[in-house]
């Protein structure tokens, strides 16, 4: 049997590599610079090089939810983002109440949330 810990980390040593392979193919358009008459230079895909940079330095937690000490966490973000609608339509639904009564209201649907659980 393959221990699940290794597969994990085979992923992320093959992510890594994919990742470092396409920087130096494309080393030239992320560093690409392009100067207007003003003199001013800027790099010319700003947005490419963003995420190319975010990518890189979020590495080591994308691949948080495969490794076996952390067996129940969830591999996206959807059942927060849908709680957090919840919670968006419940404060749409009451807008003309107080800053007081909105952190109420907020303190009370959590904590019928978490009793949920």
């Amino acid at each position: 049997m393959i221990c699940p810990l290794f597969v994990c980390k085979c992923l992320v040593l093959e992510y890594r590599y994919f990742l470092f392979c396409n920087a130096i193919l494309g080393l030239d358009i992320i560093n690409e610079r392009t100067t207007p008459q003003t003199g001013k230079s800027f790099y010319t895909h700003k947005r490419l090089r963003s995420a190319y940079f975010s990518l890189k330095r979020n590495t080591p937690w994308l691949f948080t939810y495969q490794e076996p000490e952390n067996k129940g966490m969830p591999n996206s973000s959807n059942k927060l983002e849908g709680l957090f609608s919840h919670l968006k339509s419940c404060l749409r639904n009451h807008n003309g109440i107080n800053e007081d009564s909105k952190t109420k209201l907020i303190d009370g649907f959590f904590e019928a949330f978490c009793a949920k659980k």
